[in-house]
């Protein structure tokens, strides 16, 4: 009973901090964001940056280029980069009792069925099954049925914790493929690196 007792409020955790990604979303369409970057025809890879999270043991490169928003104490577990056309890159961090992505998904997207005033807050489009650092991964577009946007997605269990990885499009567009995270997106997770967890 305590077991599925702890499933649920996982579950209900997970949902809100959809919902949480989904505000912020909004927040962000109101806030002015930095200008796309000159598009210039050049293939060269742009410079990259590495970022480390200790207290979760995980590593990943973005392009020099992203921000790092400033961290909100109600989501320790959450870090969000935004590219210069606005889009947003965010990995979530939750603890959790899950022994795979699927797991953690199949008690996921069944409150996600009715999360929406009684209505399916996402719709899948795609899911694949694949490996990121090592680790089982699944991968997915999905479509935020509340928020009006199609979002990247990754989640990856890991121990004790669930890792949500997503990219969000920039305020002015509603997918996130056409935008510049959402483009890196592949290439930031076939790179994501898994470390021992720092004591705080």
């Amino acid at each position: 009973m305590v077991m599925k007792f702890s499933r649920i409020l996982n579950v209900i955790f997970a949902l809100c901090l959809f919902l949480g990604a989904a505000g912020y979303y909004f927040w962000q369409r109101g806030r002015e964001t930095l200008p796309p970057p000159a598009d210039n025809g050049s293939t060269v890879t742009p410079s990259v940056q590495p970022y480390r999270n200790g207290s979760y043991g995980y590593g990943i490169m973005v392009p020099a280029s992203w921000r790092q928003s400033e961290p909100v104490p109600e989501f320790p577990g959450r870090t969000v980069f935004q590219a210069p056309d606005g889009s947003t890159f965010e990995i979530t961090v939750t603890e959790g009792s899950f022994i795979s992505p699927e797991q953690f998904l199949l008690d996921s997207d069944r409150i996600s069925r009715t999360a929406y005033e009684g209505q399916p807050a996402k719709r899948i489009l795609n899911s694949e099954a694949t490996v990121a650092g090592g680790l089982k991964t699944v991968r997915r577009d999905e479509e935020w049925l509340a928020a009006g946007l199609t979002v990247k997605a990754a989640y990856i269990v890991r121990d004790s914790l669930v890792y949500t990885i997503v990219a969000l499009p920039a305020a002015d567009r509603t997918q996130a493929a056409e935008s510049e995270t959402g483009k890196y997106f592949s290439d930031i997770l076939s790179g994501v690196t898994f470390t021992d967890i720092s004591p705080p």
